[in-house]
C-alpha cells in the first residue's frame, strides 16, 4: 500500500500544480484580453482622428484650389486692365498727335 500511497500523493501534487497553472493561465488570458481591448479602443480612436484629419485636409485642399483660382482671376483681370490702360494711353497719344498735326 505504500507504493499506492506514494503514487496517490504524487498524483495529488501534480493535480495541484496543474490547478495552479490553470489559474495563472486564466489570469494571464484575462490580462491579454484587457490589453487587446485597450489596443482596439486606441486603434479606433486613432482611426477616427485620422479620418478627421483627412477630412480637414480635403477642406484645406479645396480652399487652396479656390484661392488659386481666385488668384488666377485677379492676375487675368490685372493683365486685361494693364492691356486696356496701355491701349488707352496709345489712343491718347494717337489723338494727341492728330490734334498737334500743325493745324494752326
Amino acid at each position: 500500500g505504500t507504493l499506492a500511497s506514494v503514487r496517490s500523493s504524487e498524483l495529488r501534487k501534480i493535480k495541484d500544480e496543474n490547478e495552479d497553472l490553470m489559474e495563472r493561465l486564466a489570469f494571464i488570458e484575462g490580462e491579454v484580453e484587457d490589453y487587446r481591448n485597450e489596443l482596439d479602443t486606441e486603434r479606433e480612436r486613432h482611426r477616427g482622428e485620422l479620418e478627421e484629419m483627412k477630412e480637414d485636409l480635403d477642406v484645406v485642399k479645396m480652399r487652396l484650389k479656390e484661392k488659386e483660382t481666385e488668384l488666377e482671376e485677379v492676375k487675368n483681370t490685372n493683365t486685361m486692365a494693364n492691356y486696356s490702360e496701355r491701349e488707352d494711353a496709345d489712343q491718347i497719344k494717337c489723338n494727341g498727335a492728330d490734334n498737334n498735326d500743325g493745324g494752326d
